[in-house]
């Protein structure tokens, strides 16, 4: 059975809890996490769900896998459904849950090696993550969601549920990994979506360098 963390959920959004990080003190207290999260979202202008602290708790669990990954899921919605369909402006989870990789997991814990931009990732991962957790954006995963692919992945990535995601993963990554290169890009006056391309794309470049593949148009 995976081991689980439960996190409290507080809405305090205290500016010194991620401007008095240091490059070298990534953290894996996921208070710390929790709360950088919604401080990266508050700066990126992602609006964060109002009802979040009618939610049960959140819990860390693990999967086993070679890849840095985690995953976002909840085993219900509420309130459930209405006349008009779910009601996403008003939802809260039930058993909200958040795995993690056993490689991941054990990266940011310190109980594997790996290079440093890789263990930034591994923590902007569940930053990407917790974004999905906290964001008023719903999109659901029925017809109309983009699965992404090597064809298709800037369409899947260009959907509004996930590119605020993405975005707040890189803001993350480049704040450990580059922070001059991020308040470049923050300080550039061009519309979000193009500000996004931006971000993701250093992101990608520093991770890597010789895959043009997945960067965005």
């Amino acid at each position: 059975m995976a081991a689980k963390i439960s996190l409290v959920i507080s809405l305090l959004i205290p500016s010194f809890v991620f401007s008095q990080l240091k490059p070298k003190s990534l953290s894996n207290d996921t208070f710390i996490l929790k709360n950088q999260t919604l401080y990266i979202m508050k700066k990126l202008g992602i609006g964060v769900r109002k009802n979040i602290n009618k939610d049960d708790a959140l819990f860390f669990g693990t999967y086993n896998s070679r890849f840095i990954s985690c995953v976002y899921g909840q085993d219900a919605i509420a309130p459930y459904y209405r006349s008009k369909g779910l009601d996403t402006n008003e939802r809260w989870y039930i058993k909200p849950i958040i795995n993690l990789s056993s490689t991941l997991d054990s990266i940011i814990r310190n109980k594997k090696d790996t290079t440093h931009l890789f263990y930034i990732d591994a923590f902007s991962s569940v930053i990407h993550e917790l974004t999905h957790y906290y964001q008023n954006t719903y999109t659901g995963f029925d017809s109309t969601y983009i699965k992404g692919t090597l064809e298709n992945f800037q369409e899947h990535v260009e959907q509004p549920v996930e590119l605020e995601a993405y975005e707040a993963e890189a803001y993350y990554f480049l704040f450990f990994a580059d922070k001059k290169a991020l308040k470049k890009i923050m300080e550039l006056k061009i519309p979000k979506k193009e500000r996004f391309k931006i971000l993701y794309n250093s992101q990608h470049k520093l991770l890597y360098p010789n895959d043009s593949i997945l960067m965005l148009k």
